[in-house]
């Protein structure tokens, strides 16, 4: 199948419109003034300014010209264009007589010699490069395509065929799935083989192994270098790097129609699915090393659940359907974009989360030592990773919408867009998921709709056979509801966080308990799973309000006492959606609350 490209389509009203015009109006310019602020924008010149730049900042950089470019797509920008012209001319400027560049590396202020630290991120920084270039030559703009290509070029000749780079893979993986992005471009085979190069030696060289910080504690799996590519069967180490090579796998597992390479990411996605997934999409529990642990690990107070990754699994997993439509893909994708990455994201549209726990408790907000979760959204982070990932993924987000062969299009995700797909119009109307209301049209082709998990009640009055969770019709218009209603969900015995607790979703959104909204303390309240959930006609964050019945455990004021039996009290909790948490200041939260 191939996917309709974000660029064939328009997101014309609903949720992710709104997400579209806060990004537009607010989050691009917000991330620029603070990257401009604290010194990145003037070092990708790398001259001396009198900052030395940290080794990520060029990739931070990047990734936000990339999303700018996305939006000058469909709104054009003066503003915009102008910063990226200076970008792209400071770019130019620092690049290396050989073609390298590096807004470390290349500074007067560092003395380092490149590609000789694995962990140093040069590989992931021109990954994203290599992203922005394609973005910004679909615009017909080609000037950093010249310089992504240059720095290609001197890449083959260091690494395959000279071989006189330190380290064969990155320590950071991201130019896996770049390199595909330029093969797909320029159509020049030489993309597509180093990206093959990177893939097939992860974990299979011996020339990695002495470097990289292992001494800290991390083995040879914190960077998937622990096993041959095709060999590793569980999701290990950092999420984001996992993930980001997990998409070069796919991308070249299709390409090359190489069953090892897809049995592979099959088997480790459904080790994150079925084992080390949040209810959120979030992935990634544990703060050291932001990494994936053991099956079920899953805590919530302690929960990284980094907003790149969340983005990263949803990147990953419609990779996976648009080559195999199932249901758990797009589920997958589902629970990623619409809570665990978007509550990296303020309602404002100017701050946000790294992390995205599912319990939030303000008293231990300030601890001295371990894992300290901010209680509040940042404007700019140390690393900075996350608010441009966002600039960049919320104006391309129609890229996860639909696919299609000779015969159907396949309907993946539920956001209102209108274009062409296969050069044939297509239309979906919907305001999902305020509502599980679906109208779509595509002439010339069959339509294939994906069942969302949630779902239990499909109301809709054509024939349809049901495959894999898709719903296949043999018409090219549908209209279709998948029935909303409040649900509670246990989690696994084996989570013991979770153990005698639940948590309510509506459609694909989860939803949580605020302090500020609750007649006690949360940590004292339990819910009643058998009572009917009531949704309200109040919005916040632009969906409903929920209304749950409840009851609070008695007060014990004295640290410990003998157990006396005593009766709680009833109570009403007010549910919000889970990515509008900490819009109000700083308060306590749960998604997973004590049952009754």
């Amino acid at each position: 199948m191939k996917k309709v490209p974000f660029y064939d389509l328009r997101v014309n009203g609903g949720f992710w419109a709104e997400k579209q015009k806060t990004v537009r109006d607010t989050t691009v310019r917000a991330v620029y003034d603070r990257f401009e602020e604290t010194g990145r924008i003037a070092t990708m010149d790398c001259k001396d300014h009198g900052i030395k730049p940290h080794f990520f900042w060029g990739s931070d950089v990047v990734k936000w010209m990339e999303g700018a470019a996305y939006i000058l797509e469909q709104h054009d920008d003066p503003d915009l264009r102008e910063k990226l012209d200076a970008l792209i001319r400071a770019i130019e400027s620092g690049m290396t007589g050989d073609g390298n560049y590096n807004s470390y590396f290349n500074s007067p202020l560092v003395d380092e010699d490149r590609f000789t630290d694995r962990d140093r991120h040069e590989l992931y920084s021109l990954g994203h490069l290599m992203e922005a270039a394609v973005a910004l030559a679909h615009l017909g703009d080609r000037r950093l395509m010249r310089v992504a290509e240059k720095n290609a070029l001197l890449v083959r000749r260091l690494f395959c065929e000279e071989e006189s780079a330190a380290f064969v893979t990155p320590g950071h993986e991201e130019i896996e799935l770049a390199l595909y992005r330029m093969y797909e471009t320029t159509g020049d085979e030489m993309y597509l083989d180093l990206a093959e190069f990177f893939i097939r030696k992860r974990g299979a060289n011996d020339k990695d192994r002495p470097i990289h910080a292992y001494e800290k504690g991390y083995g040879f799996d914190y960077d998937q270098a622990h096993l041959p590519v095709t060999e590793q069967k569980t999701a290990e180490g950092h999420a984001v790097r996992a993930l980001y090579l997990y998409c070069g796998m796919a991308d070249l597992a299709e390409r090359l129609e190489d069953d090892a390479l897809r049995r592979a990411v099959r088997t480790l996605f459904d080790d994150i699915y079925e084992k080390k997934m949040y209810i959120t999409g979030g992935v990634g529990s544990n703060f050291k090393g932001e990494r994936f642990t053991l099956p079920y690990h899953l805590p919530n107070r302690d929960a990284y659940a980094e907003t790149c990754a969340a983005l990263a699994l949803a990147l990953f997993a419609a990779r996976l359907y648009r080559a195999e439509p199932d249901g758990k893909f797009g589920d997958a994708a589902e629970r990623a974009i619409f809570n665990g990455m978007i509550a990296g994201l303020s309602l404002s549209g100017d701050a946000f989360f790294y992390t995205n726990p599912l319990e939030m408790d303000r008293a231990r907000a300030g601890m001295p030592q371990g894992y300290d979760p901010k209680p509040v959204r940042q404007k700019v982070f140390k690393c900075s990773c996350c608010p441009p990932n966002l600039v960049r993924m919320i104006p391309s987000i129609a890229d996860l919408v639909y696919s299609y062969n000779e015969e159907y299009l396949f309907v993946h995700q539920y956001i209102a867009t209108v274009g062409t797909a296969d050069g044939m119009p297509v239309r979906m109307e919907t305001d999902y998921p305020a509502d599980g209301k679906v109208k779509i049209e595509c002439k010339g082709k069959k339509l294939v709709m994906r069942r969302p998990a949630w779902c239990r009640d499909v109301r809709c009055d054509l024939p349809y056979r049901e495959e894999k969770g898709y719903l296949y019709f043999d018409t090219d218009r549908v209209e279709i509801e998948f029935v909303m209603a409040p649900v509670f969900y246990t989690a696994s015995h084996n989570v013991h966080e979770d153990a005698g607790r639940v948590a309510l979703m509506r459609g694909p959104i989860v939803y949580c308990i605020e302090g500020k909204d609750q007649p006690e303390d949360v940590f004292r309240l339990r819910v009643d799973a058998d009572a009917p959930v009531a949704v309200t006609e109040e919005t916040y964050g632009g969906l409903p309000v929920l209304t749950a019945a409840g009851e609070i455990l008695p007060e014990q004021p004295s640290l410990y006492a003998p157990y006396a039996p005593a009766e709680p009290r009833p109570a009403v909790l007010r549910f919000i959606p889970y990515y509008t948490f900490a819009n109000r200041g700083a308060d306590d939260m749960q998604v997973w609350v004590l049952k009754k």
